[in-house]
């Protein structure tokens, strides 16, 4: 993880000087820049710092990063050798890249055959690797005050257990030091002999007529042809052999690692057969037996979310009420996403295939299955820890005053996840919104007038489905509800709405999508603010006053509802782009001529 830091400053700090440097002298042929320090002395000082951490020079953090590396490999005695004399190797070489790229070309004296006409260096330009080269030092200097902590809490994530880290700029006279010192002697030599080396490789290519450069060509363009030729195997631009290549390939890693861990499967204990769950389980093997026969589209769509709702069956029927919403919320919008996408299109073609191909497509299908249904079986037996779900359900109604544990995580106790993951969901949806660009507005002008029949519905349904919406927001922190499923019924009233009313604008509090976007990521983000101005920590929860509000309950406000209610804006704001992205994107059908009058 240190070294991950330490890459991220002197590549990034070298990558813009290269650039600034390009900038300003209108070429980045080394060869051709020499003593650009009086020009260019910020990026001059930038570079150098950036080239001595990577180089591993102390008091650089690149120096303690590098000792670190030896240690690990000293401390591996299988392969430890190896890879030691490998990294000595390396980063001899990377000593000669660091000072040929971070000094040579501001000392000594300008070339005559350089750059003529040398740009000022504006601070935009400099700024950035300064920051990065200057970072390089200070972390060098004083390591464990500044990356201790946070690298400790990266490490323990990844090993799973508490970790305590030391980092120290001087470990004393040892065998690291010394590789140390052997490695940064060795890129010094190898830099200052560079032209000697040079001779040598020039005489080599005229005797071999082969050189570095047209070795390494050749290689990567070998390296590519390679790729070319498995890709063209594996990707034929069809749709269902890049499903088989991928569902094979799943299928023989879960076989390879079952036949190498020498699992014995057990299966759960299993209660009383029950009714309800064996007709759910019936109707859906008999949804996808017929998504399977399907030669239509739209019927394809309709029996995909037939087999939808079955699955928010089965977790209401298990005792998971959010979940039930949360799938037949989504099903439903994923159903009219999915019918303005495929609106349109001409019906499916039947492939005829031989009878060894569908019986090969039939093996890989039952493989796929069996296969998975084995992992999920696995699953049950997977307990690296104590489970967590106990110690939740008991803190959620003490500690965060709410007794749905599934909302107290998504507002309280996980409250950073759910901010990334809305974040993830915006950046997703503006880049579905990108990709389908601009649609075309003259079928709105056709469609100008809408349904009778559903305008008169949505009149009154969507102003009730929007204060149902308020609703499940509030009553989410103790009964099934919360923001993202009050932000999905919030933006189906406005689809409503919109299909009654095609000219009418999306919205949701007079807010369009962008608005609600950017309304809703803001007010989640600043809800951490008081937690984090208070010392608790970011988006830890204060807790105010209790109000009993009508039909809805008792509802305490704090930080936690703030949250909600960004998560609810955003949700909303969400499916309302999706939405109008597709909506815009539809292909009107042909108008067919009308018939003539029967005589």
């Amino acid at each position: 993880m240190l070294f991950f830091i330490v890459h991220a400053l002197y590549k990034g700090a070298l990558f813009m000087v290269a650039g600034a440097l390009e900038k300003g002298t209108g070429t980045r042929e080394i060869s051709q820049l020499r003593g650009l320090m009086h020009r260019f002395p910020a990026l001059g000082i930038a570079a150098v710092a950036a080239a001595f951490s990577m180089s591993g020079l102390p008091p650089f953090i690149g120096f303690i990063s590098k000792e670190l590396l030896y240690e690990v490999k000293l401390a591996t005695p299988t392969v430890g050798i190896t890879l030691l004399i490998s990294g000595i190797a390396a980063n001899a070489a990377n000593v000669v890249v660091a000072l040929k790229v971070g000094l040579l070309p501001f000392f000594g004296d300008l070339r005559g055959d350089g750059p003529k006409n040398l740009k000022p260096s504006k601070i935009g330009f400099w700024i950035g690797p300064v920051v990065l080269g200057i970072g390089s030092l200070v972390l060098g200097l004083f390591p464990n005050a500044i990356l201790g902590k946070p690298l400790a809490a990266v490490v323990a994530q990844i090993a799973a257990e508490d970790v305590s880290i030391k980092l120290k700029l001087w470990h004393g006279l040892n065998l690291v030091l010394l590789l140390s010192v052997v490695t940064v002697l060795a890129g010094a030599c190898l830099f200052l002999m560079r032209r000697r080396l040079s001779r040598y490789a020039n005489a080599l290519r005229d005797a071999t007529r082969c050189n570095g450069v047209a070795l390494f060509r050749s290689g990567i363009a070998s390296f590519l042809n390679g790729a070319a030729l498995i890709t063209r195997s594996i990707q034929s631009g069809r749709l269902h052999h890049h499903l088989a290549v991928i569902f094979s390939v799943a299928v023989a890693g879960l076989v390879a690692a079952w036949w190498g861990s020498g699992y014995q499967l057990r299966l759960p204990s299993r209660g009383q057969p029950r009714a309800d769950v064996i007709l759910t389980t019936l109707l859906l093997i008999t949804a996808a037996v017929a998504l399977v026969a399907c030669r239509r589209r739209m019927t394809a769509v309709l029996i995909l979310g037939c087999i939808g709702f079955g699955v928010a069956a089965f977790f209401a029927l298990h005792g998971a009420p959010d979940l039930a919403i949360t799938q037949i919320l989504v099903e439903t919008l994923t159903l009219l996403l999915f019918a303005l996408a495929l609106y349109g299109l001409p019906a499916m073609r039947e492939e005829r295939r031989a009878g060894v191909s569908r019986a090969m497509a039939a093996t890989l299908s039952v493989g796929v299955g069996l296969g998975f249904t084995l992992l999920t079986l696995k699953a049950f037996d997977i307990q690296v820890a104590e489970a967590v779900s106990r110690e939740i359900a008991a803190r959620s109604l003490p500690e965060a005053h709410g007794r749905n544990v599934v909302n107290v995580i998504l507002v309280d106790f996980r409250a950073l996840d759910t901010l990334g993951e809305i974040t993830v969901l915006l950046i997703a949806a503006l880049g579905v919104s990108a990709m389908l660009g601009r649609g075309r507005s003259s079928l709105s002008r056709e469609r100008r007038n809408g349904s009778p029949v559903l305008s008169a519905s949505a009149r009154y349904t969507a102003p009730a489905m929007l204060v149902f919406s308020i609703y499940l927001l509030l009553r989410g922190h103790n009964d099934p509800g919360g923001g993202f499923i009050g932000g999905l019924v919030a933006a189906m009233a406005a689809v409503l709405t919109h299909l009654a009313h095609p000219s009418a604008p999306l919205r949701v509090f007079a807010l369009g999508a962008p608005s609600l976007m950017v309304a809703g990521l803001s007010t989640a983000a600043l809800s951490g603010l008081p937690g984090l101005i208070t010392g608790k920590g970011y988006l830890a929860a204060l807790w105010g006053a209790e109000i009993s509000l009508p039909a809805v309950g008792k509802v305490k406000f704090g930080t936690p509802l703030l949250f909600d209610i960004g998560v609810y804006l955003v949700v909303a704001g969400v499916v309302l782009l999706l939405y109008k992205s597709m909506e815009s994107r539809r292909i009107p059908e042909p108008v067919s001529p009308p018939h003539p009058p029967n005589l």
